[in-house]
Parts: structure tokens; C-alpha cells; sequence
């Protein structure tokens, strides 16, 4: 039950005062204790034995390394949807395989993208599998990285718009304070 007080808490947190919802809190956790409240999931149910054990390994390991959760986020994307097409054990996964799988992924439309995957997402899938595949050789689990000798995809890296030097002496003129110069100053250099 106090994961349910604490989740509801969290809601209210910075809508009412602190006192008011430690009172909440309190009194929350006290009458939901002569309930059952049982956690609604609405996630789509993935097989069984759909994502291998030693990917599962791989993830717990990638947090205990201090992986954030968006690149852990970004690493199950390409990855579930990886082993959900192949159903091939770990072991028996080639280098054509993933060649092949990232061809047929380039070559579908996804979400609400026109036409096809960018270069530099496949490249990011590639690093993700690559990335498994490593700690898999690692580990021990496979004796060879089939993902080591696809090659990266080659993109343009996208220029950063940097403020001209017009620009920025607009910028300096249009401050009203020697603050809000040193604010634009600060925020130019870095």
C-alpha cells in the first residue's frame, strides 16, 4: 500500500503545502490499509520466452555500470525489437542475420516517420546490438561478436547554428542590466 501513498503523494507533491500533504499522507496510508488496491497494467505482454535470459543479464549489468534510463530506454527499443524478429537463440545469431535485419528494418516505415530509417539511426542500432554482442563475448556466452565486422553507417553529422557576431552584439545592446549582459555572456561562451 505505501507504494500506492507514495505514488499518489508524488502527484500532489507542489500542488498543496508540505504539512498539508504529510496530513494527506498520513491519513492516505492509515485508510488504505483495510483495502486491496492491485496495480492496473495496461503494457503490451510480450511471449515468454521472447527476450533471451542473457539480454536480460546484459540490462542488469548496463544499470549496475550507471546506464541512464533513457539509454536503457533507447537500448530495449532496438533490442526487443531485434530478438521479437529473429527468435534465435544468442548463440545462434549470425552476421547475416543482422545484416539482414537491419536492411528489412531501413527498408519499413515506423511511427510517424516518412520513408525510410535515417543512417544514423542505424547506426545506433548497429551500436546497440554491437554493444550486446560484446558483453555477451565478454562473458563468455558467445566465442565471437557477430555484429564486429558490419561496418558503421556512414551520415552527415548535422551543423550546429551558432549566432553570428551581429547577432550576439544585438543581444548584448538589447540588456537593460549589467546582469542580463553577464547572463548573455555566460550563455554565448558555453
Amino acid at each position: 500500500m505505501s507504494e500506492f501513498v507514495a505514488g499518489f503523494t508524488m502527484r500532489l507533491s507542489g500542488k498543496i503545502s508540505d504539512e498539508d500533504l504529510r496530513i494527506v499522507s498520513d491519513e492516505l496510508e492509515i485508510y488504505v490499509d483495510k483495502w486491496t488496491i492491485e496495480h492496473k497494467s495496461t503494457a503490451l505482454m510480450l511471449p515468454k520466452d521472447a527476450i533471451p535470459n542473457e539480454y536480460k543479464e546484459y540490462i542488469v549489468s548496463a544499470k549496475l555500470r550507471g546506464l541512464s534510463d533513457a539509454t536503457l530506454r533507447c537500448y530495449n527499443q532496438t533490442m526487443i525489437a531485434f530478438f521479437l524478429t529473429l527468435r534465435t537463440p544468442v548463440r545462434d545469431i549470425t552476421t547475416l542475420m543482422i545484416k539482414r535485419y537491419l536492411l528489412s528494418y531501413s527498408q519499413c516505415q515506423h511511427g510517424t516517420a516518412k520513408g525510410t530509417v535515417s543512417a544514423h539511426t542505424l547506426d545506433n542500432m548497429r551500436g546497440h546490438i554491437n554493444s550486446f554482442f560484446e558483453w555477451c563475448v565478454d562473458n563468455e556466452i558467445v566465442m565471437r561478436n557477430p555484429c564486429r565486422t558490419i561496418e558503421r553507417f556512414r551520415y552527415q553529422k548535422k551543423p550546429v547554428d551558432v549566432i553570428s557576431k551581429v547577432e550576439l552584439e544585438r543581444l548584448k545592446a538589447a540588456c537593460e542590466s549589467k546582469r542580463d549582459l553577464a547572463m548573455i555572456c555566460v550563455l554565448y561562451i558555453t
